[in-house]
């Protein structure tokens, strides 16, 4: 740690909130991310280096309800896992740009310590960005 993926989203976008999932068979597990940055970049160095481009959009923490991180999720876990973790992606973020578009973002896990272990590799499920066109 810390390890990170870019994803390309295919356009540019504003974006305001988004929702994190977990695999279903690795929820609150040494492979799911647990604290992590997000940044945005609309023309990020194609090397991959992390430059100027790269707008950070927030630090967050995925939080298990009963604030125990060991042993087994309970059922009332489980059953709010499947409406994964929402956050939301302050204007203040962006700052001193704010609502500026982006087409790439990179995740950067720092943590996926549950169970007092982690690993060197995560696993999410999806990412969902809520946002909007710029005009």
């Amino acid at each position: 740690m810390p390890v990170w993926t870019t994803v390309d989203m295919g356009d540019d976008y504003i974006l305001s909130r988004f929702v994190l999932w977990h695999k279903d068979s690795y929820l609150y597990d040494n492979y799911s991310v647990k604290e992590f940055e997000l940044w945005g970049s609309a023309n990020p160095d194609p090397s991959g280096e992390w430059d100027d481009s790269w707008i950070p959009l927030g630090d967050y923490q995925c939080v298990k309800p009963s604030g125990d991180d060991g042993g087994q999720p309970t059922e009332q876990e489980l059953a709010e896992m499947k409406n994964g973790f929402h956050f939301a992606i302050e204007p203040t973020a962006f700052a001193p740009q704010p609502n500026v578009p982006i087409r790439y973002f990179r995740l950067v896990a720092k943590s996926n310590m549950w169970n007092n272990e982690g690993s060197h590799s995560i696993r999410i499920d999806e990412i969902t960005f809520y946002g909007d066109t710029p005009d």
